[in-house]
């Protein structure tokens, strides 16, 4: 888990951050790399996608455009929020495409983006 042991370097005065044994037990899949990704995004089936995209939110064209070409709705979530943090991390190129976005909600926020999933589901079959 790469990027959450890069999250446990961090500074503890940002806010989000959380040491590693801190988060729950659950499995992950986790790419290393963006390309990785994104082809796994074109070759699986699925309804939702749940993404934390990290610093990809700011800088990965390619993977707003393959978000975008698999056409399955998906849920953006980050540990910290990034509208509190550095000027550069205001910026997303997921957020207008996102069904879902959850921010600053460490590990909880991916519980959050699946009941958000699971009310919209509901809804759509009324």
């Amino acid at each position: 888990m790469p990027k959450l042991r890069w999250a446990q370097a961090m500074s503890a005065g940002v806010e989000g951050w959380m040491a590693l044994p801190d988060l729950p037990p659950r499995p992950a899949r986790v790419h290393a790399a963006t390309d990785q990704l994104i082809y796994e995004l074109h070759v699986r089936d699925f309804s939702w996608v749940i993404i934390n995209p990290g610093g990809l939110t700011h800088t990965s064209v390619s993977l707003r455009d393959a978000l975008l070409a698999v056409e399955r709705p998906f849920a953006e979530v980050h540990l910290s929020n990034p509208e509190e943090r550095e000027a550069f991390r205001h910026i997303s190129l997921l957020e207008d495409v996102a069904v879902v976005a959850v921010r600053g909600m460490l590990a909880a926020g991916y519980e959050r983006a699946v009941a958000l999933i699971a009310e919209l589901r509901a809804e759509a079959t009324k």
